[in-house]
């Protein structure tokens, strides 16, 4: 199981390489802020037909932290800080992009 943040997502939805992400990863989980800005404050943006459609079809889960890493966050968004903290939960692997958060990824040893 992979946790990813809403970066990738978008990213990989704009260059029309969202449908690589099932078959290098399988399942995927994302937190509630990621939902929220993919999908909800998305919504007309590249990421959100393509997040919805992959809920609907199975293979990506809205899952959220049971509790946030500690602080100091940096300049981390709340997406970032749900998604390392899904990920240390569950001792998984994680899809991001931002020196910030790849940095607290790297000190919490995901």
């Amino acid at each position: 199981m992979t946790v990813a943040d809403s970066s990738p997502l978008i990213a990989l939805s704009r260059t029309d390489a969202f449908h690589l992400l099932r078959p290098l990863f399988g399942n995927i989980l994302i937190p509630p802020a990621v939902f929220d800005e993919v999908v909800t404050k998305g919504r007309a943006r590249p990421g959100a037909f393509e997040v919805r459609q992959a809920m609907d079809d199975g293979w990506m889960h809205l899952k959220s932290p049971a509790r946030l890493l500690t602080p100091p966050y940096g300049p981390m968004r709340l997406g970032e800080v749900q998604a390392l903290s899904l990920a240390k939960e569950l001792g998984s692997s994680i899809l991001l992009d931002e020196n910030p958060a790849r940095r607290r990824a790297s000190i919490e040893n995901i």
